[in-house]
């Protein structure tokens, strides 16, 4: 990637945006309608900064080009090179804009944005680049010719002061006890056909199948569980039905078991996914939450409102195994054997047992 920074306008007037600093962007002269990120699409809405709508500008080694980043997510804003009133999409990889104002008697002030992986020419319809559709508040692909009045937009430098929306806070007792929230919603087209977690680092594997969606937006899987080990990593995939492109699929862990999920992983718009995940060394053992959520409702937080399913897996953190020692008897005496104790951590009476134990750092089922 170059960030090379281009010297001036074609115009020979300084260069902006600048590099490095942070900025807002809306629809010329029309204040409901700065641009921001919600799950991995463009929309426009008046200014607050509880919304994603503030952007940096990363130069390219060509003139009057940039990468357009969202200074909260770190995403781009991916290709305008698609269907016409398409919404336009973010994503990880950056995509090259064309960053232009005042060409062929367009708004003076004003600039039109589009991909470069077209041919760009506002002279006449023909180059897609971002427009303000006002009846819906998204922003799609359009034609940016000098007299489409809603693909020029007005970039103002800003200080970055996103505050992330507060939902269903956990009162300090609840976080002590680790009380989840259980977040509104409903039924959609999407579910879970199949989700496996397995790695060096898992104890017990994770193999959850379905056949049909379940009755209930809200599932709590009791009956498949999980066990891994700090510090150790696991791959999860899952395989989804029901799933378009409006869909986000998003896994989230609770590491501390306080109620407050604090690791996020989002899928957009793909029925099946994989990816690897480490356990954090510093995990303590007993039982914790992994929570997979399938909406098309453009809501990204864990506790949020969900139009499609939730599901909730328990998982088991282990200690670490006790790796080169074996169990020995030494010179007739009985062998010394270390107290047992049960997934979670907490020492049992084997006599009084059924399932799964661990003792001298080996894994035995009664």
């Amino acid at each position: 990637m170059a960030l090379t920074c281009s010297a001036a306008w074609a115009d020979g007037t300084d260069v902006f945006p600048v590099k490095g600093k942070t900025y807002t962007i809306n629809r010329n002269g029309n204040a409901n309608s700065y641009i921001h990120e919600k799950g991995n699409l463009l929309h426009a809405a008046p200014s607050t900064n509880t919304q994603k709508q503030y952007w940096t500008f990363v130069p390219t080694d060509k003139p009057n080009c940039y990468y357009i980043q969202n200074v909260t997510s770190k995403k781009y804003m991916q290709s305008t090179h698609v269907g016409e009133n398409t919404q336009v999409k973010t994503g990880s990889e950056p995509v090259e804009y064309k960053v232009m104002k005042g060409e062929n008697g367009a708004p003076a002030n004003y600039y039109y944005m589009c991909s470069t992986d077209q041919t760009v020419s506002n002279a006449q319809d023909g180059t897609l680049g971002l427009n303000y559709q006002e009846g819906t508040g998204k922003v799609v692909a359009y034609h940016i010719r000098y007299n489409r009045g809603n693909s020029y937009w007005d970039i103002k430098e800003t200080e970055y002061d996103y505050i992330s929306p507060t939902v269903n806070e956990p009162t300090p007792l609840a976080k002590r006890l680790g009380i989840y929230s259980l977040p509104c919603g409903s039924t959609g087209t999407a579910y879970l056909k199949a989700c496996h977690v397995t790695g060096e680092g898992v104890t017990d594997e994770l193999h959850y199948a379905a056949k049909q969606k379940p009755a209930d937006y809200f599932v709590l899987v009791r009956k498949d569980s999980i066990g891994v080990e700090p510090g150790k990593t696991f791959k999860l995939e899952y395989d989804a039905a029901g799933i378009d492109e409006h869909h986000a699929v998003s896994v989230y862990f609770d590491w501390n078991a306080d109620g407050v999920f604090e690791t996020q992983h989002d899928f957009y718009a793909e029925a099946a996914g994989a990816q690897e995940f480490t356990v954090p060394a510093e995990t303590k053992t007993g039982k914790i939450r992994m929570r997979v959520r399938l909406t098309d409702n453009e809501l990204e937080g864990a506790e949020e409102d969900v139009h499609g399913q939730i599901y909730d897996f328990m998982m088991y953190v282990t200690p670490k195994k006790v790796e080169g020692i074996d169990d020995v008897t030494l010179a007739g005496k009985a062998e010394r054997q270390t107290p047992p104790y049960n997934l979670e951590g907490k020492r049992i009476k084997i006599e009084n047992h059924k399932g799964v134990y661990i003792q001298n750092g080996r894994k035995f089922i009664k």
